[in-house]
């Protein structure tokens, strides 16, 4: 037998932040739960989070940060262009502030504010420990210590439905001797962390090239909860990818071995020349300093290059970077390296001509030559890049920086009600089964991530699984 009963009130599916955020809340309400792990190891994707919104908090409060739920929803009515669903947006941002508490409650310890970007508000609550320690040392010894059953290395492969077409229990499946066990249960909670690593449905349902995505996750994120919703009738919604600019490259390298290098961070976060792959400037590039809106301009091209000089390189070795104002001390070394290993994200030529014949991009001397002429005027006239970031390349060896859309996560994919119950075809509640985290975030956002309000996605999923668990206590109590 799989786990020590046959019989829950709740089934969770997927043991990451959300999935967690769910079980302590069922624990707390008194419900007999079952948290469910296709994995070895729990946590998932949120092991990496940093921290999680909210706005007013205690902390905002004690330190005079003065920005109101009414901004909040404000700036991401307008960003979503009011495709987020401002019933939950509403009702996410009242209850922030108290999942912070709730989340301290349940041993998850916060240390700063945080923010990103040049106009990042202060409303990025920054876990001690990141997301490891906020799940492991908090919320799954809250769950531990409340008899919330775990089981990992187990994947659920079928929902079942009673007559009346209601939730009527799950199947699982353990990886290491394929045994099948039915658990009886009339309330699901899909919380399988999206569809990032999963190509074919990037492709389905986002206007993302999977083949230009580069992740940066746990691996395990295949839009598992999806599938297992479809097969009943749920609708097939539209997702979106949570980017954070421009990657390096690398097909056999994980995202996760460049976060933060000076290879890395000098061509994709410093303004400089970008170029898709005709050798074309395509955007403006400072867009950088907010990784969701560079990470659109990226979507859009086939391929994307960083083009730097020798000048620059030099520059930034020694200087502060004009958007990061961080030093680059080990750029040369770096680069040094990857050329030594042939990568196959960095390209150099003697001359500018010969780059553009080794990378394919036809128009690249016609457009350095332009962009030149655009430093030399300290205006920008074709893309109205800050004249501050407008800086010549006209220093042998010039070098490309190939990079790819880097990813968190791929959200949506399900439609759900402002309680997190999962709506059919027809738009009608899926009795029972509910979504939450990356499965349902696509009430909370539009075609990309804003990092404005940093920290969203996180709260979201802390808001989710406790609100889903809300509603099936409510519908328990009726």
């Amino acid at each position: 037998m799989i786990t020590r009963k046959s019989k829950y009130d709740l089934v969770i599916v997927g043991a990451g932040l959300s999935g967690f955020a769910a079980a302590v809340e069922a624990a707390d309400h008194g419900l007999n739960a079952l948290l469910v792990e296709k994995g070895r190891t729990v946590g998932g994707t949120g092991n990496y989070v940093e921290g999680m919104f909210a706005v007013e908090s205690d902390y905002q409060k004690q330190h005079g940060i003065n920005i109101t739920k009414k901004q909040i929803l404000k700036i991401e009515q307008d960003f979503t262009h009011h495709t987020a669903d401002m019933r939950v947006w509403r009702d996410y941002v009242d209850k922030s502030a108290g999942n912070i508490r709730w989340m301290q409650k349940h041993g998850v310890k916060f240390g700063s504010m945080r923010n990103l970007g040049t106009k990042g508000l202060s409303v990025w609550h920054i876990f001690e420990g990141h997301g490891f320690a906020a799940i492991h040392d908090g919320l799954q010894k809250a769950a531990e210590s409340k008899n919330i059953e775990i089981v990992t290395s187990t994947k659920a492969t079928e929902l079942r439905l009673n007559d009346n077409g209601e939730i009527q229990g799950i199947v699982l499946e353990t990886y290491s001797d394929n045994e099948h066990q039915f658990i009886q249960a009339p309330y699901v909670i899909l919380a399988t962390g999206g569809f990032l690593n999963s190509p074919t449905l990037i492709d389905r349902l986002t206007d993302y090239d999977s083949r230009r995505v580069t992740p940066m996750n746990s691996g395990k994120n295949t839009g598992d909860g999806l599938k297992l919703a479809w097969s009943i009738g749920a609708y097939k919604a539209k997702g979106f990818i949570m980017s954070f600019g421009g990657s390096l490259k690398d097909d056999h390298t994980p995202a996760y071995e460049f976060r933060g290098t000076d290879i890395n961070n000098a061509p994709t976060r410093e303004g400089l020349l970008w170029v898709n792959q005709l050798g074309d400037r395509f955007a403006n590039e400072d867009v950088s300093a907010n990784w969701g809106v560079g990470g659109r301009s990226l979507a859009r091209q086939a391929k994307t290059f960083g083009i730097l000089d020798q000048s620059q390189i030099d520059y930034l070795s020694k200087n502060c970077g004009p958007i990061t104002g961080k030093k680059y001390a080990e750029l040369k070394i770096q680069i040094k390296n990857a050329l030594t290993n042939n990568a196959p994200f960095l390209t150099v030529a003697k001359t500018i001509p010969e780059l553009a014949q080794k990378i394919k991009t036809p128009n690249l001397q016609a457009t350095i030559q332009r962009y030149n002429s655009l430093c030399e005027n300290e205006k920008d006239t074709d893309l109205g890049k800050d004249a501050k970031f407008l800086v010549p390349l006209k220093h042998s060896p010039y070098y490309a920086f190939e990079f790819g859309d880097g990813a968190f996560c791929a959200a949506g994919g399900l439609r759900v009600d402002p309680q997190n119950c999962v709506l059919s075809d027809d738009g009608q509640k899926i009795s029972g089964l509910y979504a939450v985290g990356n499965d349902a975030a696509n009430v909370i956002t539009g075609d990309s991530y804003d990092v404005i309000v940093s920290g969203a996605e996180a709260g979201y999923c802390i808001y989710s699984g406790r609100n889903a668990v809300q509603a099936i206590e409510t519908e328990t109590n009726r």
